[in-house]
């Protein structure tokens, strides 16, 4: 059983947050559990543009395909190579933005090969302003500074588009997120 769980959502919601306690959780419940950390490969993936914040925004969304495009290479060989085949409960968890339509059609056609939850997590902007500008942990592991990484969220959720997924949640980071990551896991038990 393989299973792919992608927290989506604007920069700086939480999806990463969610992800640590989304990963000890599954643990406890005994799935053998790797985090394929999206930002960071994103941003050492992004090093062969050194230029992309000012490149166009039709560029930089054909680089961003690219990007999604690798990342799906990149799970799938973790999946061959991680878990060998005695695991029977593997999972791999991705934050992503989850945002360009072409990108959401490039995941749900590698779901063939796995079974793909959708966790879509959201938060009051007010939260998300506060978590981008002050919160340490957002510099170290992300593309761009702080600015540009609230204009990039502004301009995200001017453009955003529901989820449509029939393994898809909404969980909202501003409240208590341990019990709504409960609820997910009981699904995911299920199946």
């Amino acid at each position: 059983m393989k299973e792919l769980i992608i927290t989506a959502g604007l920069p700086g919601v939480g999806k990463s947050y969610a992800m640590r306690i989304l990963e000890s959780k599954l643990k406890k419940h005994g799935w053998n559990v790797h985090w394929f950390d999206s930002d960071l490969f994103s941003k050492n993936y992004q090093k062969k543009h050194p230029n992309y914040l000012d490149l166009s925004p039709e560029e930089q969304t054909k680089i961003r395909l690219e990007t999604h495009q690798a990342k799906i290479v990149e799970i799938d060989r973790r999946f061959n190579s991680l878990f060998g085949k005695l695991y029977k409960k593997r999972v791999i968890l991705l934050d992503t933005c989850f945002d360009l339509l072409d990108s959401r059609k490039m995941f749900y056609k590698y779901a063939k090969k796995v079974n793909l939850w959708i966790l879509e997590i959201k938060c009051p902007s007010n939260i998300v302003k506060k978590r981008i500008f002050e919160n340490p942990h957002e510099q170290k592991r992300m593309v761009g500074d702080k600015q540009s990484r609230w204009d990039i969220h502004q301009q995200m959720k001017s453009w955003w588009k529901p989820i449509k997924w029939k393994n898809h949640m909404v969980i909202d980071s501003s409240r208590d997120l341990e019990a709504q990551l409960e609820i997910f896991i009981r699904k995911l038990n299920k199946t």
